[in-house]
């Protein structure tokens, strides 16, 4: 029987390698931490820029409201709703957007700033956004996909200034308003008003 060390002598077995350390310079360490670095940080920007799209139409509906804009209002609402034919004894999202900020106006007047804060919200269940899918297929010939849905607690604070207030003070209600929100075809949208109840 021959003896391994006398096979690799005749080229049987490859011949092994010297063992060398691998040496890494703090060059190359600095590089690769800056690196990871760089993908952690737009791993994050990544994260919190999509995590919180769901507010994107919220914000944009209160930021109207407080300039008045009925125009403004309905874009925080999927086209085909602002654009859908109603019934006589229906209003469309516009008036809608409109009558809300008559009452604003009514109650606050027009210099009203409007301030609105998240304080929660609730996933909206599974079953219910299928029913909504069928539901605006058969009221308005509308094929969607309804992804995800939150009913979102809100702070808001009106404030105002009271005209019989002979200082000129400002005044402030807080409220508590619930807003849906729901991602339809991708995007995210609002169906209906915010309000008072839930």
């Amino acid at each position: 029987m021959a003896n391994p060390q006398q096979g690799e002598s005749y080229g049987i077995l490859p011949p092994k390698q010297p063992m060398v350390a691998k040496v890494t310079t703090g060059t190359q360490r600095a590089a690769r931490l800056a690196v990871v670095l760089c993908v952690l940080v737009v791993a994050v920007i990544v994260f919190l820029a999509v995590r919180d799209r769901y507010q994107k139409p919220i914000k944009l509906y209160y930021k109207a409201l407080e300039a008045q804009n009925a125009d403004k209002m309905c874009m925080a609402f999927p086209a085909w709703l602002v654009d859908a034919d109603v019934s006589e004894d229906s209003m469309t999202i516009h008036t809608m957007c409109a009558s809300m900020i008559s009452t604003v106006r009514a109650n606050f007047g027009d210099g009203c700033n409007v301030d609105m804060d998240y304080a929660g919200k609730t996933a909206i269940e599974e079953s219910y956004l299928a029913k909504l899918e069928e539901g605006i297929c058969k009221q308005y010939q509308v094929e969607v996909d309804i992804s995800e849905g939150w009913q979102v607690k809100l702070d808001v604070v009106y404030s105002y200034v009271n005209p019989m207030n002979g200082a000129g003070g400002e005044n402030a209600i807080s409220m508590t308003e619930y807003a849906r929100v729901y991602k339809i075809d991708g995007k995210w949208y609002l169906l209906d008003v915010p309000g008072s109840q839930s």
